[in-house]
């Protein structure tokens, strides 16, 4: 069944206190130069992503609850310049006016593609509950013109007890982390054993990799009782299909691992879980690839004495045709009100690339012409047993 990898999870004791709510710092008002911030103007007047970059970010929870904009930078090895940089950054709120400005020293890490290594910057954005228009930026120390910089709209809630599902996030790689993090660091989850879940912002997969799929929880409706809570069956693997171009092959059974080092996952060690059903869909060119896949998703508490979990599974690309895909998630909550939004499930989708074997685009097949008939969907093929 998916699980969250077991660095994930969260401590024993569900029953320990809730850890301490830390007031979220002041909201930074850096000097930017002249020539970054009429840059970072530009690009947040245009609303548009500029640079050699891809760029990914969205709204998750700490574990005391509050709500913080997770941000990454990608940027290809051989466009990743060698002296120090900056980042840069605007925010404003609804009314116009600068809500935060940030102007700092940025330190690039390594993130692969197959055997290519390139780099990427992240960083956490901690700001009261509203709406905001941000552009941000990754500047050469003198403040030039920028290497890569992005716009951003976003909106950041309060704590809250309704259900709510985070961005889905698409990784080839979670990282067991050995210091415990702080609360606001970007794209780590958990708190005992936190796991650093980092997004591919290009977007891009070699045949080699296995794409992880990512996502929390909040706030779902728990069982009374651990009797009514036991964990159904595992589910069946997924049922391959043929994909919509005629050929065999059908992404493997998602399989839940520690991290990337391989080993089978813990069992969960909370008494009462969630029942949190999951539906996956992958696209094609828009559409169907494979057979979907509906089960139990099991969730990993992130903190003790919260209502913060979390899931995620690997899905090795290895049988995947190179081209352009979507993945798809509809997330229930089984335990709400029949008539409520958490019972009839929150959509999330992402688009990913798998590359050819040689690392390079695959060729962008030409879309369906408007009145055609799309082709019919993949049948599963007969479960075994």
């Amino acid at each position: 069944a998916p699980a969250v990898p077991s660095a994930a999870a969260g401590p024993k004791a569900a029953a320990a206190a809730p850890p301490a709510r830390v007031p979220p710092p002041a909201p930074a008002t850096a000097s930017l130069p002249a020539a970054a911030r009429s840059a970072l103007d530009a690009v947040l007047k245009e609303k548009k992503e500029a640079g050699g970059a891809g760029f990914w970010a969205g709204p998750f929870r700490t574990i005391p609850g509050d709500s913080i904009y997770a941000l990454e930078f990608y940027i290809p090895a051989d466009k990743a310049p060698a002296g120090p940089l900056k980042f840069g950054g605007v925010v404003t709120n609804e009314s116009g006016a600068d809500a935060a400005t940030y102007w700092e020293d940025a330190t690039l890490s390594d993130m692969k593609t197959g055997n290519r290594a390139d780099k990427v910057y992240e960083r956490s954005v901690v700001l009261p509950a509203g709406s905001y228009n941000a552009a941000f930026g990754l500047f050469p120390a003198d403040g030039s013109a920028p290497i890569a910089s992005s716009s951003a709209s976003f909106q950041l809630s309060g704590k809250s007890g309704d259900f709510e599902v985070s961005p889905l996030i698409l990784a080839n790689t979670l990282t067991p982390l050995t210091k415990r993090p702080n609360p606001t660091d970007p794209f780590v989850f958990g708190l005992e054993k936190p796991i650093r879940v980092e997004p591919k912002a290009n977007h891009l997969f070699a045949k080699e990799d296995s794409l992880w799929y990512f996502y929390t929880v909040s706030n779902p409706v728990l069982p009374a009782s651990s009797a009514a809570s036991a964990p159904a069956p595992a589910p069946a693997a997924p049922s391959s299909a043929e994909a919509t171009a005629g050929k065999p092959g059908a992404p493997a059974a998602p399989s839940s691992a520690e991290a990337t080092a391989g080993k089978a996952a813990s069992p969960a060690v909370e008494a009462i879980k969630p029942r949190i059903m999951a539906r996956i869909g992958v696209l094609k060119d828009g559409q169907p690839a494979f057979a979907p896949f509906s089960g139990p998703a099991e969730m990993q508490l992130l903190g003790a004495g919260t209502a913060y979990y979390a899931t995620g599974s690997e899905i090795p690309l290895a049988s995947f045709e190179p081209g352009f895909y979507t993945f798809t998630l509809n997330v229930r909550d089984l335990n709400a009100p029949r008539d409520s939004a958490a019972f009839k499930g929150v959509d999330r989708k992402e688009d990913f690339v798998v590359l050819k074997a040689d690392g390079t685009m695959p060729e962008k097949t030409a879309a369906a012409k408007p009145g055609t008939k799309p082709p019919a969907k993949p049948k599963a093929a007969p479960k075994k047993g």
